[in-house]
């Protein structure tokens, strides 16, 4: 995606790849997808409860995760991003966003409970990681949750749910460049 003078975006198609299913390079709705280290894309399967891992031509090379709330495990995963050698996933199911292994989905940590106290998720959507910090969209509390991208410690939470200028109605994704934070939402 490029951005036009009028600060309008332009979308220039390319390709697309995979096809309904439960197979490998197959796909019940796909939400996030997040370039890995080594130039692969990582999509969040979400009906199917697992990563996919696909080179950029669309071509299978791994699947990550199994239904379940143990860890490694997936139930709804939504939000992803790839930072060195591990995957970030969060899960509006587990309510938690979990650290995987890139090479082999291996669990390494996980932070966050079901709730709407500090450190506590309740479905989250979409991620982002920023300066060692994991931005979290805390889709039902209405805010952005942030955790310590190494040792997956609650930080903060900002934001409050609402309609107002400033409030969070659904966050829903969130992507950062340099200081700024911007925040999609379905209800504002």
């Amino acid at each position: 995606m490029a951005w036009g003078k009028m600060g309008t975006a332009v979308v220039a198609y390319e390709r697309s790849f995979g096809e309904s299913g439960r197979g490998p390079g197959q796909y019940r709705l796909p939400r996030h997808i997040a370039m890995t280290p080594d130039g692969n894309l990582c999509v969040s399967d979400s009906v199917n409860l697992r990563l996919q891992i696909v080179k950029p031509e669309g071509e299978h090379v791994a699947s990550l995760g199994s239904q379940g709330s143990a860890p490694g495990q997936l139930r709804g995963p939504s939000g992803v991003a790839c930072d060195g050698s591990v995957i970030y996933i969060v899960e509006g199911g587990n309510h938690r966003v979990q650290k995987l292994r890139a090479d082999s989905g291996e669990p390494v940590s996980s932070a966050g409970t079901h709730g709407s106290k500090k450190g506590e998720l309740w479905c989250p959507h979409g991620l982002a990681i920023s300066k060692g910090h994991l931005y979290i969209a805390d889709y039902i509390n209405g805010r952005i949750a942030v955790y310590d991208a190494n040792t997956m410690e609650f930080v903060r939470n900002f934001g409050t749910r609402g309609k107002e200028p400033g409030q969070l109605e659904y966050p829903c994704g969130v992507s950062i460049k340099g200081e700024e934070v911007f925040i999609a939402e379905y209800g504002n």
